[in-house]
């Protein structure tokens, strides 16, 4: 044991050494009484400025039980121990400078060289995964000829499955994916124990615990196949992010946030005709910024086509709408001028209905009509007027004269033999006289005139026997409903619309949209009585959509995904959307309309990360794809960039193709056994284990690139010279590159 540990390990016991009466005194304060019982490093004295070394991340990481993980941290750091706040996963320990350090320090995007060395088991998954998954494919293709389609993936969204490409053999996708989950259980167990031989850890699983390991990764990769890693390794919603193991996932491309919602984005795109990059779906930031920040290489133009793409399919999806709802779109002025015109058309056909259902009626009555009821309320008017005070004659004699000379004039008539229809023709123009007066005292007595007149009728009615009296009561009722509040009554919605000016009707009715629906239903209703209101309110339906997404732009008028998504979800209420298409042929397009919302919303999302600006995240992004890197260089050595550039289980299929050439890796994959024997030889891991350092020093990155390129010359072993020309081939670092 060297100096330095023996240290750390006895500063860790110091305070098991104090007299006991000194520890009980201690104890008494609450904030020291842990540190008799917490032999080891603090988390409290933690410097946070750098994590384990990325060999000794590659030798714990080989491991998967976190008893062999901690034994294996501590054949250099012996003081180490589970991190108190993270035991499952992390471990704190003292290093050589006497520094409290986090095994793997968390942090936002995983960049580090220790948490690529870590995932080496991950990355040996993935590729060998699509390897097989691609001979899985081939062989499959052979043995399911013949036996139908499938078209897409097997569960949609993002993914770069061999056997999920549209139009795929049955025979093709199972091979595939059975392919790539052997593969995939191949390369981790393979890698595992190559590393653990390497580094003498001992794995402590027994066999019935690595069987079933075995086949939770065959499983995985399977369906990681079937459906795209970062979704069939079942990174659900609450799933927690476990460093080291998806670290180089999330690093390159990012998590999806939840793999329903991505299958659901990806289905809405298609459905307007888009094939959409993985940032439109994903819901991931980094994801989003990646592309955005590709967009100005010369490797950017084909996710530049598709976000362009998929900005006109926006609007032609929505142009689509419009006018499927109708090809003639109204203003606001042509919308309230229609609106009008057809409540009058209704309030015209409803009165002609009415008189039809009364002219029934007079061809069922033979006899004179009768006035009973009206002779009765002329006397009890009367008598009410012989009564009146001074100041009742002054304020309600002139109105009930005049009711008392209108019902004298219908009993005088009535006793010389007048016919229903003029008895009839009295009570409308009452009814008039009624609703044409603000007056109240006149127009009660009105309203009591024409009741008796009613009366009147059905009297004269059943006189001439019960079908003359049954036609009574079906106008009648009729005739109730018309001058109701619900139809064309005094303050009705029609009545309403009729009295206003054209260019206010449009307002009023829809002035519901955003807290009901009450108005707009009524409005509706009234509109589609008439001849022709169906198609009408089309119309004016079809331009009130119009409104919610487009803005004038040199005159023209041109969608607007973020004023449709703010009108649509915000501005226009579940009730109000009813009322508009609820029940008629366009119904549909409701559906199509919250559609489009969310791909606005996505769209706007997407938007946010575009590179206005040159801004830093963009420059991050845009160094982390220089083969300079050393996290390209890291990444390249451990198989990263490879499994990247061959549309492996950490990128979508469209992502890897626009980065091709441009992120570290290229479609010619490094050999499995040029990786090991790099990994294997003293010379290149002291070089790799030096590349953090050596961005400090004089010549950079460059300068201990070249002290690799001399190795290769200089090695008298030609695999391992064989091997660092792969490797740097691979990394882009060869001159010619």
């Amino acid at each position: 044991m060297e100096e330095w540990q023996r240290r750390a390990i006895e500063r860790d016991k110091a305070t098991q050494q104090v007299p006991d009466w000194m520890k009980k005194a201690m104890e008494r304060d609450a904030v020291a009484a842990d540190i008799f019982s917490d032999a080891g490093p603090r988390v409290a004295d933690i410097d946070a400025s750098d994590d384990a070394p990325a060999m000794i991340r590659m030798q714990v990481g080989s491991l998967d039980k976190q008893s062999d993980r901690l034994n294996a941290l501590r054949k250099h750091y012996p003081d180490a121990i589970a991190d108190p706040e993270d035991p499952e996963n992390n471990f704190i320990y003292t290093d050589e400078k006497g520094k409290t350090r986090r095994y793997n320090q968390p942090n936002w995007l995983p960049f580090s060289g220790g948490d690529w060395a870590s995932a080496a088991p991950e990355i040996a998954e993935t590729a060998f995964g699509a390897g097989g998954g691609l001979l899985g494919a081939f062989l499959g293709a052979g043995t399911g000829a013949g036996t139908g389609a499938v078209a897409g993936s097997v569960v949609p969204g993002p993914g770069t499955a061999a056997g999920a490409i549209g139009g795929a053999g049955y025979g093709t996708v199972v091979g595939a994916m059975t392919g790539a989950g052997i593969g995939s259980a191949a390369g981790r167990e393979v890698t595992q124990r190559g590393l653990n031989y390497l580094f003498g850890n001992e794995d402590t699983r027994t066999g019935k615990e690595q069987l079933v390991d075995a086949a939770q990764t065959a499983a995985l990769g399977a369906a990681g196949e079937g459906a795209g890693m970062l979704i069939g390794k079942g990174l659900q919603a609450g799933k927690r992010f476990i460093p080291g193991t998806d670290a180089y996932k999330a690093s390159v491309v990012g998590l999806p946030d939840d793999p329903a919602k991505v299958a659901r984005r990806v289905e809405d795109w298609q459905k307007i005709g888009v094939e959409p990059t993985a940032g439109l779906v994903s819901g991931n930031q980094r994801t989003a910024l990646l592309e955005n920040a590709l967009i100005p290489t010369r490797t950017g133009h084909e996710i530049q086509a598709r976000i362009e793409d998929a900005s006109r399919a926006q609007a032609n999806e929505f142009s689509r709408v419009v006018d499927g709802i109708s090809s003639r779109p109204l203003t606001v002025a042509e919308a309230g001028e229609a609106l009008k015109k057809q409540a009058q058309m209704a309030k015209d056909a409803a009165t002609a209905r009415s008189n039809q259902l009364y002219d029934q009626i007079g061809e069922k009555i033979t006899s004179p009509a009768v006035a009973d009821n009206t002779a009765s309320f002329l006397k009890s008017l009367a008598d009410e007027r012989a009564g009146f005070g001074e100041f009742d004659k002054l304020t309600r004699g002139s109105q009930t004269d005049s009711v008392i000379s209108q019902a004298q004039a219908i009993v005088e008539d009535a006793g010389k033999g007048m016919p229903f229809e003029k008895l009839k023709q009295m009570r409308t123009h009452i009814a008039q006289l009624a609703e044409g007066t603000d007056d109240r005292v006149l127009q009660g007595q009105l309203n009591g005139l024409r009741a008796a007149l009613t009366a009147d009728m059905e009297k004269t009615a059943s006189v001439n026997g019960p079908d003359a009296l049954q036609a009574f009561r079906k106008a009648n009722a009729n005739y109730r409903r018309m001058v109701s509040e619900d139809r064309f009554g005094k303050g009705s919605v029609a009545d309403t619309i009729l009295k206003k000016n054209g260019d206010d009707i449009y307002g009023w009715a829809m002035a519901s949209q955003k807290n009901g629906g009450n108005r707009i239903a009524q409005t509706r209703r009234i509109v589609e009585r008439s001849e022709g209101g169906k198609e009408a309110w089309d119309q004016v339906v079809s331009g009130f959509t119009e409104r919610l997404g487009t803005t004038k732009v040199d005159g023209e008028d041109v969608f607007n995904p973020t004023l449709f998504l703010n009108q649509w979800s915000k501005s226009v209420s579940p009730e109000a959307k009813d009322a508009l298409f609820k029940g008629t042929k366009n119904a549909g397009y409701r559906k199509d309309l919250d559609t489009l919302s969310r791909l606005a919303k996505d769209f706007q999302t997407y938007k946010k990360s575009a590179n206005h600006s040159n801004t830093q995240n963009h420059k991050s992004v845009l160094e982390s794809m220089d083969p300079f890197s050393r996290n390209n260089i890291m990444a390249t050595a451990l198989g990263v960039g490879s499994s990247l550039a061959t549309g492996g289980a950490a990128a979508t299929g469209m992502l890897a193709g626009a980065a091709k050439g441009a992120i570290g890796g290229t479609s010619r994959m490094m050999r499995q056994g040029s990786r090991v024997k790099l990994l294997q030889n003293p010379e290149t891991v002291n070089w790799l284990a030096n590349v953090g350092k050596a961005e400090m020093q004089k010549g950079g990155l460059k300068a201990h690139v070249g002290k690799l390129k001399s190795l290769a010359v200089n090695t008298p072993d030609n695999a391992l010279a064989a091997a660092i020309n792969e490797y740097l081939r691979d990394a882009r670092l060869t001159d010619d590159q």
